[in-house]
């Protein structure tokens, strides 16, 4: 789907990438590594912020969650907030 939401590192090294069919992605600027986040959300994500030291991220989407992840290669879902 269409991009729908962008942050960046701190140090400009990481992209988040939200869609508007509910994926995430996070691209490595210097190797041009992409990954796709197996399971990311169900609809539109609208936010993404990245912590400033570059461990864990938030994603939030119209499928009403806010969803915390590793940022460490593996990309684990840490925790999930059911929103409304």
């Amino acid at each position: 789907g269409p991009v729908t939401a962008v942050d960046a590192s701190k140090d400009g090294l990481k992209l988040l990438v939200g869609t508007g069919s509910g994926t995430i992605g996070v691209l490595d600027v210097p190797t041009h590594q992409h990954a796709t986040l197996v399971r990311s959300h169900n609809d539109i994500t609208y936010g993404l912020a990245l912590d400033p030291h570059n461990r864990e991220f938030a994603t939030a989407s119209c499928d009403g969650t806010v969803r915390v992840w590793e940022l460490d290669g593996s990309n684990e879902q840490i925790v999930e907030f059911e929103i409304g």
